[in-house]
């Protein structure tokens, strides 16, 4: 057949079919290209992997074989055997399994490298205290807490306070029902006994327990803020917390019994702090309760509510009989020694979050030693203890070294120490040393504690009893007086709490009378160093007790109105002093009181009646100050005054001449005895007789001379002392007036 010529069609689809091969054998040469490259890299991982295997099998054999030297003889050459399965096994161990050896090794070298006061140092110790103080509250009972105490004070508390209180906090959430309280009575005991040492971890404790209490009432977590409640409340009962918190937490819960819960945390409270609060304070408890049956009568809560309030009211019938301020066992500070802290319900309160976090420190050291000192001084550890009980730990563990003949000898020693000691001296006796503190830091404490009584007291009732239950010592007691002056002397106007509050001490109690005694005499020996305001407010003190009869009225006794006996600020108290007397009890009462002969007799410098001076300034002083009608007796006194001088000089004068009479007699006597024995001698002879009656006659003329001459001179005596008097009264009736009608009224 002829061939057909090949048209322009078939030539372009000729064209084009080439073109498109060329562009596929292109897009097919790639592929081949990336195959290829995927092949290769596989097959250098596969290599790696290979030689990877391969070192690790030459390791082993290496390993197998010098562990097989000893058994293998010399000419032995047989090389171990290598089977799939060992490869697996030492590659899972390999990958699995670090080399001990390097991690010992690495972990010498970290501990070699880590400084003392680094951070690294002073994470691990943080992370120490952490686990520490966990593992010891959660262990914590009234069993152990006598036995856990030390322990928890070997830790640095005041660096982990933060983590203290947020553990006790976190523990004590955790629990359920009676275990809360239970759990709350313990570190509430803890607290306290930490708190008379460490005072800050106490206040931190109780800033966040009633800020998380706040906060849980406000969201309406009542089941949280229960909780925080039990644990606020048996802080009062430890008096860790004031108790005028409770009072004020009562009183927001009354206001908002409303709110869902309100009820049930007022119960909690109340229960728990119930006895304390009525011992305190009981007008405000009894006002509390008296709010809580008006809400019972008149039916403003729901049912359940309603059941809540009776049980409450039926428990302080009875007397909170189930519920004691404190269990036996937890009581292990004194009332003394106690350290409360105030808080207000409103106030804004810092919790101090930054404590629960590391923090860097740059004395951290010194800080550490700080602590060891502190925590010694605490257990009362010397540095004497610390070294024989590191050498008692050395000697103990050498002696285990040794064995169980090294123990018989250290036996046998001891033995021989004991009976080197004294026989009076045994080690079971002896006891701690006691310290005596000369700094009177002591002191400066009871005055704090008796201030805060005082300044938080509602009226005086409340105050005495407050302070009453201090129990303070005999001794200490001036200290109650010292401060009620201090308190009065400080206000701006006299304030009648403190006069009542000292009446009640008084008569409580005859010493507190002794002590205001006491403290008049200083106050008035000492008040040119009072500003007018303390002198008045003192003056007006004093004078409330005497007129109430808390204090006897010779406790004026130490006063001597003269001129050179008193200052200016001595008369301004005495002024002050007699001036409020007449207005609570009237001129007329306290005249008939003074007026009292015994009570003259006790009281001689204030009411002179022996010298005309200070007769004439006493009753100057009285008159000025408008007082006159008590001059009465001054008076009557200063016009008698010059007779009494005139009988006393009489008297005098009388002894004088009985003294000389006696002189006269015994000499007459003892002529007479002569005479009489002369006429015994010669009777016979009349001359003799003569002249003794001639001299007799003579003797008796000169005594009746010297008799007339005694005579003279008592009346010129009587004469001068009589214009003397005369004088006396011509001056008192030209310089003193008669006292008026008014005054003698």
């Amino acid at each position: 057949m002829p061939k057909r010529p090949i048209s322009s069609t078939s030539s372009s689809s000729s064209s084009s079919s080439s073109s498109s091969s060329d562009d596929s054998e292109d897009e097919g040469q790639k592929i081949v290209n990336m195959k290829s490259v995927q092949e290769d890299d596989n097959n250098n991982q596969t290599s790696n992997k290979e030689k990877t295997n391969n070192n690790k099998r030459r390791k082993l054999n290496d390993e197998i074989s010098d562990n097989n030297n000893s058994t293998m003889n010399i000419n032995d050459t047989t090389e171990p055997v290598i089977t799939t399965t060992t490869t697996t096994i030492i590659n899972n161990t390999n990958n699995n399994k670090p080399n001990n050896n390097e991690d010992t090794a690495t972990s010498k070298e970290a501990k070699e490298t880590i400084i003392p006061g680094s951070e690294e140092h002073q994470k691990s110790t943080w992370i120490n205290l952490q686990s520490k103080l966990h593992s010891l509250l959660s262990k914590l009972t009234p069993k152990t807490l006598v036995e856990i105490l030390p322990q928890v004070f070997a830790l640095n508390l005041i660096r982990s306070r933060g983590l203290f209180v947020t553990k006790m906090l976190f523990i004590l959430s955790g629990t359920k029902g009676h275990d809360t309280d239970a759990t709350a009575k313990v570190f509430a005991s803890l607290t306290s006994v930490i708190n008379t040492k460490l005072p800050q971890i106490g206040e931190l404790l109780v800033k966040r327990v009633l800020f998380e209490f706040r906060r849980n009432f406000k969201n309406h977590k009542i089941r949280n803020a229960i909780t925080r409640l039990k644990l606020l409340s048996h802080l009062i009962n430890q008096q860790i917390c004031h108790e005028i918190l409770a009072l004020q937490i009562a009183n927001f819960l009354i206001s908002k019994k409303s709110i869902k819960g309100s009820i049930d945390c007022l119960d909690v409270l109340l229960c728990r702090t119930g006895r304390i609060l009525e011992e305190t304070s009981s007008k405000a408890t009894n006002k509390i309760f008296d709010q809580v049956r008006i809400m019972l009568q008149e039916g403003t809560v729901d049912r359940y509510s309603q059941q809540k309030i009776e049980k409450l009211l039926k428990t302080r019938k009875k007397g909170f009989y189930w519920h004691k301020t404190i269990d036996e066992g937890l009581d292990l500070v004194e009332k003394n020694d106690r350290v409360t802290h105030t808080m207000q319900l409103n106030d804004k309160i810092d919790i101090e979050e930054t404590l629960n976090k590391y923090q860097f420190d740059d004395n951290f050291l010194k800080n550490e030693e700080s602590w060891n000192n502190i925590r010694k001084s605490i257990l009362g550890i010397t540095d004497e203890d610390s070294n024989n009980g590191s050498s008692d730990d050395d000697d103990s563990s050498s002696d285990s070294d040794d064995g169980s003949t090294g123990d018989d000898e250290g036996s046998d020693s001891d033995d021989d120490d004991d009976d080197d000691l004294p026989p009076a001296m045994n080690l079971n006796d002896a006891g701690p040393s006691k310290t005596t503190d000369l700094t009177g830091a002591d002191l400066v404490d009871l005055r704090r504690k008796i201030y805060l009584v005082i300044m938080s007291s509602l009226d005086y009732e409340e105050c005495a009893h407050k302070l009453l239950m201090l129990r303070i010592p005999k001794a200490n007691q001036i200290e109650i007086c010292t401060m009620l002056l201090e308190c009065c002397s400080q206000e701006r106007t006299y304030v009648k709490m403190y006069g009542l509050l000292g009446c009640r001490f008084c008569s409580v109690d005859a010493l507190y009378q002794t002590n205001f005694k006491i403290c008049f005499v200083q106050q008035y020996n000492t008040c040119h160093h009072l500003d007018t305001n303390k002198l008045r407010n003192t003056a007006k003190f004093f004078a409330h007790l005497i007129c109430h009869d808390a204090l006897p009225w010779d406790t004026m006794s130490c006063i001597t109105l003269t001129e050179k006996m008193t200052t200016s600020s001595g008369r301004i108290f005495i002024k002050i002093l007699f001036q409020e007397m007449v207005t609570f009890l009237g001129i007329v009462q306290v005249q008939k009181i003074l007026n009292d002969p015994i009570l003259i007799k006790k009281l001689p410098g204030l009411f002179p009646t022996e010298d005309p001076d200070h007769i004439r300034f006493a009753i100057n002083f009285f008159t000025v100050i408008q007082l006159g009608a008590l001059t009465i007796g001054l008076r009557e006194a200063l016009r008698v005054a010059p007779k009494k001088i005139l009988k006393q000089v009489q008297e005098k004068l009388r002894d004088s001449d009985g003294e000389d009479m006696d002189s006269d007699s015994s000499s007459s006597s003892s002529s007479s005895s002569s005479s009489s024995s002369s006429s015994n001698s010669s009777s016979s002879s009349s001359s003799s007789s003569s002249s003794s009656s001639s001299s007799s006659s003579s003797d008796s003329s000169d005594s009746s001379d010297d008799d007339n001459d005694d005579d003279n001179r008592r009346k010129e005596v009587d004469i001068g002392l009589q214009k003397s008097v005369d004088n006396d009264n011509k001056k008192e009736g030209g310089g003193e007036s008669e006292p008026t009608k008014e005054e003698q009224q």
